[in-house]
């Protein structure tokens, strides 16, 4: 169920749809073959990581040479902090979508569907009015299917998140999300 469409792109009268999508068709895969889709059931569905192994402290006789000790323990701090802050970008865009529905919830109560699609949209404008049309959409978008996959399985399900970003998980469709509540339903 979508709240929020895009009723901006129509198909044009008189082309073929053939010359509407430069794009290649993407090869259609079973659900239980594509790899993207199982390996996101499988960090959903495993627990969160341990933090990195800690390592021992570099000694003061190796400070001038090349300390592959430093540079690795670099490495696995930037990536922790990366890890974290895509988690924190999928978090802020569940809430942003929550935010979306609630308002979608409190305008449906006295208007009709499309008029409270319209009351969000002239709603969000109003507080982003530097943010062009096409991002609004494309964060709107991210944020409801964020929102629609973590508020089926629990939001401390982002923390399980270890190679997705917010980009990625919203590029999966919803009939693959169904599948992947589904998968991690049964589990």
């Amino acid at each position: 169920f979508t709240i929020f469409q895009d009723t901006s792109q129509k198909k044009r009268v008189g082309e073929p749809a053939s010359k509407l999508s430069s794009k290649k068709a993407k090869k259609q895969v079973s659900k239980d073959y594509s790899p993207m889709l199982q390996r996101l059931i499988k960090e959903l569905g495993t627990d969160v990581p341990q933090k990195p192994l800690p390592t021992k402290p570099v000694s003061k006789s190796n400070e001038n040479s090349t300390n592959f000790l430093i540079l690795y323990q670099n490495i696995i701090n930037v990536e922790e902090i990366s890890k974290k802050t895509i988690q924190e970008v999928i978090l802020h865009y569940f809430y942003f979508g929550k935010a979306l529905v609630e308002r979608f919830n409190h305008y449906k109560k006295n208007n009709p569907k499309r008029t409270a699609q319209g009351l969000i949209n002239n709603e969000v404008r109003i507080q982003l009015p530097s943010v062009s049309q096409s991002m609004l959409r494309k964060t709107k978008e991210r944020a409801q299917k964020i929102y629609d996959l973590f508020n089926e399985i629990g939001v401390d399900k982002i923390a399980r998140i270890q190679s997705f970003t917010s980009v990625t998980l919203s590029s999966i469709s919803q009939d693959d999300i169904d599948y992947v509540l589904a998968k991690l339903s049964l589990s």
